[in-house]
């Protein structure tokens, strides 16, 4: 959640047993704590631009960047949280 908005990250996806869920997304609270956000919605220059809908159901798709301009989903990829969906992302997100 960013602010009072539910997001989505674009190119990335949890694909690891649902059972799983709780546990991997402690583990990434712990890794990455609460930090501010700049989030751009898909539509207005993320590499998931028409390749997913701008939003699904009550969540907002987009590309997230930490105060230091660190790409969330590429960091939450890179530490084995998330999956890259490089179909959905133009190959910026690289599968797991």
């Amino acid at each position: 959640m960013v602010g009072s908005k539910h997001v989505i990250l674009c190119g990335a996806t949890f694909t690891k047993p649902a059972g799983m869920s709780s546990l991997v997304s402690e583990a990434a609270r712990e890794r990455f704590p609460p930090q501010m956000v700049t989030c751009k919605p898909v539509g207005l220059g993320t590499p998931c631009d028409g390749l997913v809908a701008p939003s699904l159901n009550k969540f907002v798709v987009a590309q997230c960047f930490t105060e230091k301009g660190a790409d969330l989903a590429e960091q939450l990829i890179s530490q084995g949280f998330l999956c890259g969906q490089p179909e959905n992302s133009n190959g910026h997100y690289k599968r797991c």
